[in-house]
């Protein structure tokens, strides 16, 4: 007797269905199947994975930030980032999407779960 069946995959939050695999080979559906006239055994694996985002760190002359440059961070996680100036320079400001905030010398992304923080710019200038 042939009968059908379903499956769904929900990720955890923090995380997508990467693939969903159904007897070995890779289906274009990642969020849930259906099986028709099953008369055979069957496998379904569903894969997840982390989102991760990017933050742009990036100093203006006389300075430096670090890490620097595209950095990735994953869902739910923290960045911190260490603001350095050159001898006799401060830190003037320090910029996170588009927005100064209060912090001379380090600023940490806290609990990252989205994309909105694309961007940590200081600017340093001479005493």
């Amino acid at each position: 007797m042939a009968t059908t069946g379903s499956s769904s995959s929900l990720p955890d939050a923090g995380y997508y269905v990467d693939s969903l695999i159904v007897d070995g080979v890779p289906v274009d559906s990642t969020l849930s199947y259906t099986f028709y006239n099953v008369t055979d055994n069957h496998t379904i694996d569903a894969r997840f994975r982390i989102y991760s985002y990017t933050i742009t760190a990036s100093a203006g002359p006389n300075g430096s930030i670090t890490p620097s440059g595209t950095v990735n961070v994953d869902y739910g996680n923290d960045r911190q980032f260490v603001i350095t100036p050159d001898a006799g320079y401060y830190v003037d400001s320090l910029i996170v999407d588009g927005v100064p905030v209060d912090s001379t010398f380090t600023y940490t992304f806290a609990n990252v779960t989205t994309n909105s923080h694309d961007r940590s710019k200081v600017c340093i200038i001479v005493l």
